[in-house]
C-alpha cells in the first residue's frame, strides 16, 4: 500500500542519517533512534498500542521527552563530545526532559481530536481507543486538560525553573486554541 512504502520512506530516511548521528553521540542515539522506530512501527502493528487505547502516554512520552532529550543531546554531544555519551546523557538536565512536555501536551490533543472524529470507525475495526471505551466527553475533557497544561506550564517554567520570559509567547494564542476544541463536528463526517 501507498501507507507502507511511505513509512518505509521515511524509516529509510531516518535510517541514514544514523550513522553521522551515532558518530557525533554514540550508542544513546543508536538507543533513542531504536526506541522511535519501534514506537512508530508498534502504533497499528506488532504490539498496536493505538488499537488498545494506549496512545495517549505513548504519545505524549515519545513527542513531549524523548524527541526534545534526543535532540538536545546530539546537540551538546556535538559541541562538547566526550569518551562516555551515557554519562553524557545522564548529566542532561531535568528541564530538558520537561521542557518538551507542552508540545507533547499538543501533539496528544491532535491525535485525541482524530479519535473523537473516527470513534464509530474505530469502534467497528475493534480498536479500544479512548473515544470509544469512554465517549466524547471523556476524550474532549483530556484534550481540555492536555491544552491547558501546554499553556500553563510556560508559566512554571518561567516563574520555578527560571527560563526567560520568551517562553511565555505560547500564550497568545489560547483563545484560539479553545475555540477549536468546542466548536465543530463531534462525529465522523
Amino acid at each position: 500500500s501507498t501507507l507502507r512504502v511511505a513509512i518505509a520512506g521515511c524509516l529509510g530516511l531516518a535510517l541514514l542519517a544514523a550513522p553521522y548521528l551515532y558518530g557525533v553521540g554514540g550508542a544513546p542515539v543508536l538507543a533513542l533512534g531504536a526506541l522511535g522506530i519501534a514506537a512508530s512501527l508498534s502504533y497499528n502493528g506488532g504490539p498496536a498500542y493505538v488499537r488498545r487505547g494506549l496512545a495517549d502516554p505513548v504519545f505524549l512520552l515519545m513527542f513531549g521527552v524523548v524527541a526534545e532529550v534526543g535532540t538536545y543531546y546530539i546537540q551538546v554531544a556535538a559541541l562538547q563530545g566526550g569518551p562516555s555519551p551515557w554519562q553524557l546523557l545522564r548529566s542532561l538536565p531535568l528541564t530538558v526532559y520537561l521542557v518538551g512536555l507542552p508540545a507533547g501536551a499538543l501533539v496528544t490533543s491532535v491525535m485525541l481530536i482524530d479519535d473523537i472524529r473516527d470513534r464509530e470507525f474505530d469502534a467497528a475495526k475493534g480498536w479500544r481507543t479512548g473515544a470509544v471505551r469512554r465517549g466524547d466527553a471523556w476524550n474532549r475533557a483530556e484534550i481540555t486538560l492536555l491544552v491547558a497544561f501546554a499553556y500553563l506550564a510556560p508559566i512554571v517554567f518561567w516563574l520555578a525553573l527560571g527560563f526567560d520570559a520568551w517562553v511565555l509567547l505560547p500564550l497568545a494564542f489560547p483563545a484560539v486554541v479553545a475555540g477549536s476544541i468546542f466548536t465543530g463536528p463531534v462525529g465522523p463526517l
